[in-house]
């Protein structure tokens, strides 16, 4: 986690939701319960003013997920299962960088 920095999470479900966290670790729990719900995730991460990225999980009724990384300009993956996205947001929430392990797509 960049110094000085926290994370916003909208969990997106009939009754919606909305937190800030302070770690790495609640983000992941609130992923993981996302991914369960198969409800629409989203992350900010940000700080000084400044929003350093964002990192959007929807996922469709079959489990499957489409990732989006916005970094000044957008990125998405397409058809992740929801052990990919996990391990692809576990990489993206220190530095708020794009896994190689996956293939991209600019938007």
């Amino acid at each position: 986690m960049r110094p000085g920095t926290h994370y916003e999470v909208e969990l997106e479900t009939t009754t919606g939701f909305k937190s800030m966290v302070n770690s790495e670790k609640e983000v992941l729990l609130l992923a993981q319960e996302a991914l369960r719900l198969k409800a629409d995730f989203f992350v900010a991460c940000l700080g000084q003013g400044i929003d350093f990225g964002n990192f959007v999980m929807e996922i469709n009724s079959f489990g499957m997920v489409d990732v989006r990384c916005h970094e000044h300009q957008g990125f998405i993956a397409h058809k992740l299962n929801s052990e990919q996205a996990l391990e692809t947001l576990k990489y993206w929430l220190p530095t708020q960088e794009r896994t190689p392990k996956i293939e991209w797509e600019a938007e």
